[in-house]
């Protein structure tokens, strides 16, 4: 099957670096039969044509130091510091509140 010819204002898909999504775009320059530049249809953004294809994943700065950070931590659900026991929220055990005296009013005498 013959690939038609792109001609200009045709809409291609591209990845947009404003929206930092595939999106549809309109062809704003052709040299010979590639695409050269394209316009975003959602943002408007005007940008060279990167072939429809998404960037590389950037390799996270911070995994590294969460990772080696977490790895020194004791494993979950042990009984060591800091296990509590129970589901509560932490603060100890559980005790009723009393309840609350009248001081803001003034008593009748």
């Amino acid at each position: 099957m013959d690939q038609k010819k792109v001609r200009l204002g045709d809409v291609v898909d591209d990845y947009c670096s404003r929206c930092r999504l595939l999106m549809n775009h309109g062809v704003m320059a052709i040299d010979g039969e590639s695409v050269k530049k394209v316009r975003c249809n959602t943002c408007m953004n005007e940008h060279p044509y990167r072939g429809g294809k998404l960037p590389k994943r950037r390799k996270d700065p911070l995994a590294d130091a969460y990772a080696a950070i977490l790895g020194k931590l004791p494993k979950a659900g042990g009984t060591g510091p800091g296990h509590h026991g129970g589901g509560g929220s932490g603060g100890g055990p559980h005790v009723p509140l009393a309840p609350e005296d009248s001081a803001d009013e003034p008593e009748d005498e």
